[in-house]
């Protein structure tokens, strides 16, 4: 990740923390417990979970379900002018999906904080719709060239 989504990710769990300790009450016991609690959510929430299941418990995901959401995906960041282009690569392109496949995506930001910011919110809301439809899902903010040398 880069520094926009570490940002998010950082944000989202001090937020996840924040409301449990006001759900729980706070003390610093509470707060340790906290902690672990909104790490592992915002671990789930931000979609790593189903790209891990798929190695322990391969998710069924067809062909037409990768056409589904490439369709859908391609029509959500056409209608975002901070995205400059949405990158898709791996087993998918090359006609090789297979149970652990994941649909590996690259968001291409517009220059600039406002534009990486809204591309880090994008993959965010890409990976909790993955979550939600048990979608094997990589999807990353590339900002930067040199990015893509990861």
């Amino acid at each position: 990740m880069n520094r926009y989504e570490l940002g998010l990710k950082f944000l989202l769990e001090l937020g996840l923390v924040t409301t449990i300790l006001v759900l729980i009450g706070f003390s610093y016991l509470h707060l340790i417990i906290a902690l672990p609690i909104a790490h592992s959510l915002n671990w789930m929430l931000n979609g790593h979970f189903f790209v891990l299941m798929r190695f322990l418990h391969p998710v069924a995901v067809t062909v037409d379900a990768f056409d589904a959401y490439c369709q859908h995906l391609k029509i959500r960041g056409s209608a975002l002018h901070s995205l400059q282009a949405i990158g898709v690569y791996g087993s998918y392109c090359r006609g090789k999906v297979h149970a652990h496949s994941d649909l590996d995506v690259r968001v291409f930001a517009a220059p600039g904080f406002r534009a990486a910011a809204c591309g880090a919110w994008f993959c965010f809301s890409e990976r909790l719709r993955a979550v939600i439809k048990r979608f094997p899902l990589d999807i990353y903010l590339v900002v930067h060239e040199r990015e893509l040398a990861r």
